[in-house]
């Protein structure tokens, strides 16, 4: 803003945008209650289904939007409000001087706000009187410039908090900003950021008990606000913020570890977590203020590079980032470059001429989760390495997740160096590296099951989110581990190396089970290439499936809820043939549709009492609990909604019951015709469900099923089933 436009500014413009900013408020307020008197008549139960909550789903977006929408159509109004003010006080310290100029025969000023003397001012030539209107002059001018430098910076500020405020913080999902601040509370993330800062710069071993207070009140308090924490971390820079927090953690970890030393452990571990929640705020894309590539490749770079603060020990960065990382959500444009760089690194040959940076436990992790009781002081705290961070990161974005796992290779536009500066190679295949025997000493897989179910399915361990159809990623995270599991079929069997990701892989397993059966659809139909199932779907190695699900199949609690999955998918593909081909005649279709389910069967089966009658185990499942895992795998399912659930779960409850199969102890071929019995009867129901969804009444189903299928048939597949097991297993 230069003396021009302040001088003629039609500050009225300013008012009558901040007015209409006020009523847009307004209306908007008038919406909100009309969107929630609307929510409260959907949501009393009055309407339910579907479309129901399709229709809630869509109101709770919109109620979001609105809330988004008044905080920054508040913040935008009471910017403008405070512009006009602003505005208006310069502007008429502007005209008051220059009316004072005015009025001075020997002073003039121009257009571009110059002060100049007149030929009055020293008519005779006398020095002195011409010194007195010099010195006029100069303070005129510089009074003018003041004036015109702080309604500069005040349209500087203004432009900024307007833009701020007016930035998208959400990927495009909400359009307006739910962070949006005015000149005040601006002024007041500023002043935080500084006094965050000099805290985070201090010498921890000076820092008060109300200094670390502080500094954990600020970031909880500011933290997450994407201004304050990307502006916070543009000022420090990557090296900075790292060696910061080593120190603060380096701090902790010696209160935690030394009886002697009387300090707050708890105020450094909810630093770590506060300073977590910052960085994910300010590395991610979604708000409109941001890290950029540049400082992301920096904080890659220092991940690679000694901590400054301790001389002479080789302690990298990475390992002062690590216990970050298992806070916040971070976007898959940070995660992943990360991700690759820490786990390229632990696949480098060179790693090993630094074994205390890789590989010591972690001397700024000092969380008391992490002790594995009984084990030497040398060896704790295990989950604290790089790699197994990041592991625990990747389970909370299931998006990085799959591009780390089942993606191409590490993002090109990033460097990714090792400890000596030397490029790292790709890991060709990220699945059989993290799951290889040679690294589970050091990364355990309580810390990588859950980061490989989210890669598969798309949607982190424990949560409610309905699972998407697969991606591309998705997919190749599943291929690859069927490929690596069916190669190392003991791992998941009961007492085996990876037993503990059973349960995980029992999820994966049932999420794909449309892929599973569609690839077991036997040979030379044409359903496989012609139906239309949900999707794209996985290609599995038929000998890799039977071993995965015989595998697991000796696992109860597996079993039941891969049943479920099983038939619900059975449904989903008897549906979708159904559809497809309807008008021909149903022994064109129905085996390529209904035989891959007691395939399946015949396989779990054979798992379940090979190790029921082999371990002699006794079941310690509930009926009520069999029931509740046999929903868990038919809701499972990627993609579906479940015609039925009752048809397909209430009967299976008897299928694979270990009770029963426990009266054939010692006599698997007496065990397996039990079960064939009940899968048969329980595939018959899937495809009865099938039809019921098609149209057809409980009756016209079962006869249906009378006239196209046989008991005998379900026998046959399930007996196939059995048949893989013998082909493909020792």
């Amino acid at each position: 803003m230069d003396f021009a436009q302040l001088r003629d500014a039609e500050l009225g413009t300013v008012n009558d945008t901040a007015d209409a900013w006020s009523s847009v408020s307004a209306k908007l307020l008038d919406v909100q209650s009309h969107h929630i008197t609307l929510s409260t008549s959907m949501t009393n139960g009055a309407w339910v289904g579907d479309s129901a909550d399709m229709a809630n789903s869509q109101l709770s977006l919109l109620n979001e939007q609105l809330n988004a929408a008044k905080t920054e159509t508040k913040a935008l109004y009471d910017i403008l409000v405070d512009a006009a003010e602003q505005f208006t006080t310069k502007q008429d310290e502007l005209k008051n001087v220059i009316d004072e100029i005015d009025g001075i025969p020997e002073l003039a000023i121009d257009d571009a706000g110059i002060v100049t003397l007149t030929d009055q001012a020293n008519p005779d030539n006398d020095p002195t009187i011409l010194q007195i209107w010099q010195n006029q002059q100069v303070s005129y001018q510089e009074n003018i410039n003041t004036i015109v430098d702080e309604a500069t910076t005040a349209d500087e500020n203004i432009a900024e908090a307007l833009q701020l405020a007016a930035e998208t913080n959400n990927d495009g999902d909400v359009t307006f900003n739910a962070q949006a601040m005015d000149m005040e509370e601006l002024a007041e993330v500023r002043e935080a950021e500084a006094d965050t800062i000099a805290l985070l710069n201090a010498d921890p071993t000076q820092m008060t008990p109300e200094q670390l207070d502080e500094l954990n009140t600020l970031l909880a308090t500011y933290g997450e606000n994407p201004v304050f924490a990307t502006e916070m971390l543009e000022e420090m820079g990557p090296d900075e913020f790292l060696n910061s927090v080593a120190a603060h953690s380096y701090q902790g970890n010696l209160y935690a570890n030394d009886p002697y030393l009387d300090g707050d452990v708890q105020g450094y571990l909810n630093l770590q977590e506060n300073l977590g929640l910052t960085l994910a705020a300010a590395t991610d894309p979604a708000n409109g203020e941001h890290l950029d590539q540049e400082w992301v490749q920096g904080l890659m770079n220092a991940g690679t590079s000694n901590i400054s603060h301790i001389p002479d020990v080789e302690y990298r960065g990475y390992l002062a980032l690590a216990p970050l990382l298992e806070h916040g959500e971070y976007h898959e444009d940070f995660l992943t470059p990360i991700a690759n760089h820490v786990m390229m690194q632990a696949n480098d040959d060179a790693i090993w001429a630094h074994q205390g940076a890789a590989f010591d436990p972690n001397p700024y992790a000092f969380n008391p989760e992490y002790v594995i009781e009984g084990q030497p002081a040398d060896q704790n705290p295990h989950e604290t390495r790089p790699l197994n961070s990041v592991y625990l990161a990747l389970e909370n974005n299931p998006d990085a997740a799959a591009q780390v796992f089942g993606g191409d290779g590490p993002p090109p536009e990033f460097e990714y160096k090792n400890f000596d500066g030397e490029d790292l190679a790709p890991i060709d295949n990220p699945v059989d590296f993290a799951l290889s025997a040679h690294h589970e000493s050091l990364y355990p897989m309580d810390d990588l099951d859950g980061a490989l179910e989210a890669a598969a399915t798309g949607v982190t361990p424990g949560d409610d989110s309905p699972y998407p159809l697969h991606s591309q990623e998705n997919i190749a995270t599943t291929e690859r581990l069927m490929s690596y599991l069916g190669d190392h079929p003991t791992d998941l069997a009961p007492g085996g190396e990876l037993e503990g990701f059973a349960d995980n892989m029992t999820t994966i397993s049932s999420n794909y089970m449309v892929d599973i059966q569609s690839n077991l659809v036997p040979e030379g139909g044409a359903y496989a290439d012609d139906v239309n199932l949900p999707g794209e779907q996985a290609d599995f190695e038929k000998g890799d499936l039977t071993r995965v699900l015989h595998s697991l199949g000796q696992h109860e609690d597996s079993m039941y809820e891969l049943a479920g999955a099983n038939q619900a998918a059975t449904t989903t593909l008897v549906s979708a043939g159904y559809e497809q081909f309807e008008g021909q005649p149903p022994q064109t279709w129905i085996e390529d549709a209904a035989a891959p389910g007691s395939y399946v069967s015949g396989i779990l089966a054979d798992g379940q009492s090979h190790y029921i009658v082999e371990s002699g185990q006794e079941s310690d499942t509930s009926h009520n609990d069999r029931v509740d895992l046999i929903a868990e795998g038919a809701s499972t399912v990627a993609g579906l909604k479940i015609p039925g659930v009752g048809m397909v779960v209430d009967p299976i409850a008897e299928m694979f019951h270990v009770d029963n199969i426990e009266e054939y102890s010692g006599d698997a071929q007496a065990a397996n015709t039990y079960l064939e019995d009940t899968s048969a009867n329980n595939s018959s129901t899937a495809v009865e469900a099938a039809l019921i969804e098609q149209g057809m009444t409980p009756e016209e189903a079962e006869q249906w099923c009378e006239e196209n299928l046989s008991g005998a048939d379900f026998n046959g597949w399930f007996q196939d089933g059995r048949g893989y097991v013998i082909d493909y297993t020792d």
